[in-house]
């Protein structure tokens, strides 16, 4: 319902209410699963009207509890994401953020078919588990198409005429369904908080994931703005910020560029990895102050992956 929901004007704002709007309250199995999938929605909300008169909360199961707080966690990180392909499909072009699989795969007949799976915009195929008792489940990638599995960063090229069927795993305690990056592009995500603006918005970190060999440059258009009132209409109040790759035999080069500087970020630093265990090339970034090394660009690491991101300062020319 909510593919077709999309296709019919509605490419925004719509997200099925997890748990299931009336019925059956979900059992702890298939309440994750929900989850796990729910928070690729632009509306996401656990809320329900269960037959045995309880309520459909995140805590509600005690044995599973873990994983949803972790699913919420992404979700919280995904939303800078969220917001600026909402921007760039929605806003601007009146597409759907969350699409049927042939929305961009016309040419193969093959995805027509897919029921279960989707797309968040036009580079993530997100592939849930739907079935109880289940932790791997056979799933179709396009034709001609080059994808990471995000959560093992495992290269899949697809045949170019009939596609492929792979096995993918998925645990109860995955904070999030099993998904797909296209080969030449890339995600941003924000910091984890109790409820948006609960703290400042002052973190964003990009994960590039390139194709193989050399490509032409590919450019992530990231949008920021107050959040809260419409000045990024009325007065151009809004930031836009080209994050883009480009890649040869032996390196990865990445840059930056403010193309529209109507607001200044609570962040002045686009932390930037490759979160790819088998890419080996050397990873170059361009535009940054003269005289500053690549061994003096600031760097961080993430507690829980481990992946090292490479501080890219944002040059605003603030007006005095």
């Amino acid at each position: 319902m909510g593919l077709g929901a999309g296709l019919c004007g509605m490419p925004a704002g719509y997200g099925h209410d997890v748990g299931g709007s009336t019925g059956p309250k979900p059992d702890p199995e298939m309440f994750v699963r929900w989850v796990q999938q729910g928070i690729f929605w632009a509306r996401f909300c656990i809320h329900s009207w269960n037959t045995d008169g309880s309520i459909t909360e995140p805590w509600m199961f005690p044995e599973v509890l873990p994983t949803i707080r972790a699913a919420l966690q992404f979700r919280y990180r995904l939303i800078p994401y969220l917001y600026t392909l909402y921007v760039t499909h929605a806003y601007k072009k009146g597409e759907p953020l969350i699409r049927p699989v042939f929305y961009d795969h016309q040419h193969d007949v093959n995805t027509y078919k897919q029921e279960f799976d989707f797309m968040l915009g036009p580079t993530v195929l997100v592939t849930p588990i739907y079935e109880p008792n289940k932790t791997t489940r056979k799933v179709y990638l396009p034709s001609n198409t080059i994808w990471y599995h995000y959560q093992t960063g495992k290269y899949y090229e697809s045949e170019a005429k009939n596609g492929s069927w792979i096995e993918v795993a998925s645990e109860l305690t995955d904070e999030a369904s099993p998904f797909f990056v296209k080969a030449g592009s890339m995600m941003c995500f924000g910091k984890v908080m109790n409820n948006v603006h609960a703290s400042p918005d002052d973190e964003r970190r990009v994960q590039i994931f390139p194709e193989r060999g050399v490509s032409k440059r590919q450019t992530f258009v990231l949008y920021e703005d107050d959040g809260k009132t419409l000045y990024h209409e009325t007065g151009g109040a809004f930031a836009e910020i080209h994050v883009w790759m480009e890649t040869s035999d032996t390196e990865i080069l990445v840059g930056l560029e403010i193309v529209n500087d109507g607001f200044f970020p609570y962040y002045d630093t686009v932390w930037v990895t490759c979160p790819i265990a088998s890419e080996t090339r050397k990873l170059v970034f361009d535009g940054q102050e003269d005289g500053v090394s690549m061994r003096e660009l600031p760097r961080i690491v993430d507690d829980e992956t481990m992946h090292v991101y490479v501080g890219l300062k944002l040059n605003f020319k603030k007006r005095e």
